[in-house]
């Protein structure tokens, strides 16, 4: 009960206006592994929410789209995604383009590009 008030809150939330934590909230809520919140899993949803958070910033949905297009062959999108999820902090994200860094899939130029933003985001600059 208390996994449906929250949705409803979350909607309400993005009915006023929005935030990035209310979206991600909602995509996990409409995604296979969150049954247990009582909502029906709905994909075009999930994504819908994952694309809105991921837009106003959130590095944790911007990293899920990144494994989204991955899944769909979509590789250019998906270190895209990384990238930038990585640029804002994410440091699973900057693991996976250190790992394209070293099978070729991410170049030198962007692996140095990314490592100094990332840094930056966490002061450790």
């Amino acid at each position: 009960q208390d996994s449906k008030m929250a949705h409803q809150l979350w909607m309400e939330a993005v009915e006023l206006g929005g935030s990035k934590d209310a979206h991600y909230n909602l995509s996990q809520s409409y995604s296979k592994y969150h049954k247990e919140r009582g909502v029906e899993k709905d994909d075009k949803k999930e994504l819908y929410h994952l694309e809105e958070a991921a837009m106003l910033g959130d590095a944790a949905a911007r990293c899920e789209l990144g494994f989204y297009e991955g899944e769909r062959g979509n590789w250019d999108r998906a270190k895209k995604h990384w990238i930038l999820s990585a640029a804002a902090g994410c440091k699973g994200c900057m693991e996976r383009i250190k790992r394209g860094k070293k099978k070729g899939a991410v170049s030198n130029d962007e692996y140095k590009k990314t490592l100094r933003v990332h840094r930056k985001s966490l002061n450790l600059t």
